[in-house]
């Protein structure tokens, strides 16, 4: 996120030793110093040819004159160079610092561009641009506190300047500070009313400081201004079926084209399912899902299979589930709900095995491993029967499963 552009450039080049962060031009250098500063802007081959041949020892004006040269000649790393050996021979060349701070915010290496520029500001020298780019280097390392307080810092340049907002404001959604965002951003949003960006911060800030009516009044404004994006389509349902919407939501979810097809079409069917419309949710499914995750392909058949189960179709919500399993064999929710159903159908040797599959996962496996004590039961098979009731009562002692225990014992014992 690019908040403030770099906004250092050359000035005009003036005659050094004006302050104690300028070195001075020795006597004997001035003629080549006012040679090289004139030839610049008008030649700079020649200004290159006499700094070329002036000797190491020469004022650290001169290797600072030629780092700017190579600069503007975009030739960063040997500007580099040269501006690390002026600040050798004069360590408090704001100039040199500053120049410096120039090219390594232009490198993107912000900690060393924060070195400089923080030495700009201890020798006296900040100006807005100054705090501008300190407040850009900590955008861009992220130390959005530390941004903040330098922008404070360049409002003390311009008070009145406005354009500072919107970059306040970033910062505040960056820290997920919302109390101080969120009048910021009624207020941007006030004045740029076609601002996509004011809308969704102030959507965020009511979301995020738990207004969900504002945060849906102000999205469904911004639909009849806009036309919606599929992300934006995919927001709005969630904000309505999270608002318990279902019907407005699975209508937002039934716009969406493209990549987000597959999530929101098994989003609809979620809607529907809410609703315990499971009639509605199965023509909902008859749409083929397009590029579809292993997940998605699992919740599909999960969904459908819940929704036979509802309609009590048994025979349809085996299959959904078996299918399901394909994605992901060791849903245990899906194994029990398949035992149940072999189960319920007489078919227990399938059962017990769904039964069995079921019982490793936490929340099921007490209640698997008694459905499968009362199979063997039925099926005279104490000694089973008692070792999957004894598993039982290890994992839950409660005094439902112990009295399931001692019944299971007494019949296997009889």
């Amino acid at each position: 996120m690019r908040l403030i552009y770099l906004t250092f450039i050359f000035s005009a080049l003036t005659l050094f030793g004006q302050s104690p962060q300028e070195p001075v031009v020795p006597a004997k250098e001035v003629p080549t110093y006012r040679k090289v500063v004139e030839s610049i802007k008008s030649n700079p081959a020649e200004a290159q040819k006499l700094l070329d041949a002036m000797p190491a020892t020469r004022s650290a004006i001169f290797d600072y004159l030629e780092g700017a040269l190579l600069f503007n000649a975009e030739q960063g790393k040997k500007a580099e160079a040269h501006f690390l050996k002026a600040i050798e021979k004069f360590p408090d060349f704001f100039r040199a610092h500053e120049s410096l701070s120039a090219f390594y915010l232009q490198e993107e290496i912000y900690d060393k561009a924060l070195d400089h520029l923080f030495k700009v500001v201890k020798f006296g020298r900040a100006g807005e641009s100054t705090w501008k780019n300190i407040a850009y280097s900590h955008i861009n390392n992220g130390n959005f506190k530390a941004a903040e307080e330098a922008l404070e810092n360049v409002r003390i340049f311009t008070p009145k300047d406005k354009t500072l907002d919107a970059t306040f404001l970033d910062l505040f959604l960056q820290q997920n500070d919302y109390k101080r965002a969120l009048p910021l951003a009624m207020e941007l949003l006030d004045k740029n009313s076609k601002e996509k960006k004011y809308w969704h911060a102030v959507i965020s800030c009511y979301q995020y400081v738990e207004n969900s009516k504002e945060a849906l009044r102000h999205f469904l404004l911004y639909d009849r201004l806009f036309d919606l994006t599929n992300d934006e389509k995919m927001r709005l349902a969630g904000m309505l079926y999270n608002d318990g919407l279902y019907k407005q939501a699975g209508e937002y979810y039934g716009q969406v084209t493209g990549k987000l097809q597959s999530k929101a079409l098994l989003n609809k069917a979620s809607c529907a399912l809410e609703m315990q419309d499971y009639k509605a949710l199965l023509i909902t499914l008859k749409e083929p899902l397009q590029k579809a995750t292993p997940d998605q392909q699992e919740k599909y058949f999960l969904l459908k299979g819940n929704s036979f189960l509802a309609l009590d179709d048994s025979k349809n919500a085996l299959k959904a589930f078996e299918q399901a399993l394909k994605f992901n064999s060791t849903n245990f929710t899906v194994n029990f709900q398949l035992a149940q159903i072999y189960d319920d159908m007489k078919q227990y040797d399938k059962a017990l095995d769904r039964y069995e599959r079921a019982s490793k996962g936490t929340y099921y496996a007490s209640s698997a491993l008694m459905r499968k004590a009362r199979i063997h039961l039925l099926k005279k098979e104490s000694k089973q029967a008692l070792e999957a009731a004894e598993r039982a009562l290890q994992i839950d002692d409660s005094k439902q499963v112990k009295s399931f225990y001692n019944r299971v014992k007494q019949l296997a014992t009889d």
